[in-house]
């Protein structure tokens, strides 16, 4: 018999950590931007495998792909997060997301995203 030990999707999650961005006044008319980590939520990210993703790849030398992410977890367009697994950082590219449908019965939301270099 299957135990039931969580979904298939919930298999593939792993952890992310949101990052928080604060801008300062440096004193002479600019900013210093600081980033520290927010809250932690679990995910799936999934490259980008379509043609157009991968020509911007090529153009940009940035990945693109999805994040899928419970419907809980609420991301706003160019919020950027960290996957822990890697340390890399990515954004949400695109102020669309797609949830799944109330009547679906899965929780999902899809983010597109791009890895993203937090500026030096």
């Amino acid at each position: 018999m299957w135990e039931n030990s969580g979904s298939l999707l919930d298999s593939e999650n792993e952890t992310f950590t949101l990052l928080n961005n604060t801008a300062t006044s440096d004193g002479y008319g600019g900013f210093i931007r600081t980033w520290t980590d927010g809250p932690t939520f679990a995910g799936t990210l999934k490259d980008d495998q379509g043609t157009t993703a991968r020509i911007g790849s090529v153009q940009t030398g940035k990945t693109f792909g999805a994040l899928f992410v419970a419907k809980s977890v609420q991301l706003n367009h160019l919020d950027v997060f960290r996957r822990e697994s890697t340390g890399r950082t990515y954004r949400i590219s695109d102020p669309n997301a797609n949830a799944t449908p109330k009547v679906a019965d899965l929780d999902l939301t899809r983010y597109p995203v791009e890895q993203w270099d937090i500026p030096e």
